[in-house]
């Protein structure tokens, strides 16, 4: 009988980090608030990986009075306000209607803001497109959960390909190669996340027959479009052609929208109170605690434990490549972490086998493919996902609720991304 494997400490942080996700998901189940639940994961991040308390605290300090935090909250407060003030103005509503004059099933016009919007890379970008989803479904019997399916989806389909994404630029980097070959090696999986979402749209949600007799005019939805997409275009432009920081691009534009708002017969004060309403202190908390519980993971190195853990456990190659990224997205909810963590260890593991002596192997584009959508898939069902939290959040959708619609989804995504492995 051969000798059972010893024991191997650096397997331990593993353990601890399932221990950390059990306690998390447990408190979600109970239906604790999530900010409260983020921060005392921070805590218990200290009491499983200790650092010298300075450190920690100074960690946390970092994670939600630095100059990062400060515009990452800046940024998301002003997104809030110009959703509320582009609604109050009725630019949304006339977005969602120009929309509906040129498709012909309402079904699409839910799923095409989110996806528009999500081209536009930025923290928390749903919350721009969840009022448009909102002004599309109307007074349609659709769940709060089914629109939070429905704008967290799209808004992410195309994470996989779109180059100005920050972990595709950071993947071709630590890999050496150009972002376009990262996003070739990884398009079907976005074409596959559209069919899957049109899938689920068109299962759970019933035509409306009205659609097929409602009158259309192509122009006048045009006109209309153009009229009301241009905050979403200055943005772009602030941001790629001026190469504005997100803040600035985000509050120049809200501010002309609020100007047009006044012109339109919208009172100051009116706006005034849009823009208090946007400073909400839960969604504030929450926000901060996610931040700080990144910080502490990072500082406490628990993150940088996963890929050797798994390595020294003797596990198959396959396992870390999957298993590392997909953990580390779904304890951070970013994909800059997972790319950035776990890809510099695990590049050996995307080379092709039987390389010669001195050379590194090349890179296997289907082993760089398929961790990439492990983390990602990480980062969909993640509970600190800035995306996903702020989305439920709006919608005041249940969690539990939301992850069994995308519990399917996400599985396929899986057995597509191990598809194209096999046969590549």
């Amino acid at each position: 009988m051969p000798a059972p494997r010893p024991y191997n400490p650096r397997v331990l942080p593993i353990a601890k980090l399932a221990i950390l996700l059990v306690l998390f998901l447990l408190a979600l189940r109970r239906g604790l608030d999530l900010g409260l639940v983020l921060a005392g994961a921070t805590l218990a991040v200290e009491a499983l990986f200790p650092i010298p308390i300075a450190a920690f605290a100074g960690a946390v300090a970092r994670g939600i009075a630095g100059r990062g935090a400060i515009e990452l909250v800046g940024v998301i407060f002003v997104t809030i306000a110009l959703g509320k003030i582009m609604t109050e103005a009725g630019t949304l509503r006339v977005m969602t209607r120009s929309l509906a004059d040129v498709i012909p099933d309402y079904r699409l016009v839910l799923a095409l803001p989110p996806a528009l919007v999500g081209l536009l890379p930025m923290p928390a970008g749903a919350l721009v497109s969840a009022p448009l989803v909102n002004d599309a479904a109307g007074s349609k019997p659709i769940a709060p959960e089914a629109r939070t399916f429905i704008n967290y989806w799209f808004r992410h389909v195309w994470e996989y390909i779109w180059p100005l994404y920050p972990g595709l630029i950071i993947g071709a980097a630590v890999l050496g190669i150009p972002v376009r070959r990262l996003a070739l090696a990884q398009y079907p999986l976005t074409l596959v996340a559209i069919l899957v979402g049109l899938a689920w749209l068109f299962r759970h949600l019933p035509s409306d027959p009205e659609d097929a007799t409602r009158p259309r005019e192509a122009a006048r939805g045009a006109r209309g479009l153009a009229a009301s997409v241009w905050p979403f275009a200055a943005i772009l432009v602030g941001v790629f052609a001026l190469r504005l920081p997100i803040l600035a691009a985000l509050a120049a534009t809200t501010g002309v929208v609020a100007i047009a708002a006044v012109a339109k017969g919208i009172a100051p004060r009116r706006l005034a109170h849009l823009v208090a309403e946007s400073v909400a202190p839960r969604t504030l908390l929450l926000l901060l605690a996610v931040l700080a519980f990144k910080e502490a993971l990072s500082a406490c190195g628990a993150l940088d434990q996963i890929p050797p853990a798994l390595d020294s456990a003797g596990i198959p190659p396959l396992v870390p490549l999957f298993l590392a990224p997909f953990l580390v997205g779904l304890l951070t909810g970013v994909n800059q972490a997972y790319v950035g963590i776990t890809f510099p260890l695990l590049a050996p593991l995307m080379r092709h086998a039987g390389s010669a002596d001195a050379m590194p192997a090349p890179l296997d584009m289907s082993l760089v493919m398929f961790a990439y959508v492990s983390g990602f898939l990480g980062i969909l069902l993640s509970p600190t996902h800035l995306c996903l939290v702020l989305t439920r959040e709006y919608f005041a959708a249940d969690f539990r609720r939301v992850y069994r619609l995308l519990a399917v989804p996400v599985l396929v995504l899986f057995v597509a991304a191990l598809g194209l492995l096999i046969v590549r």
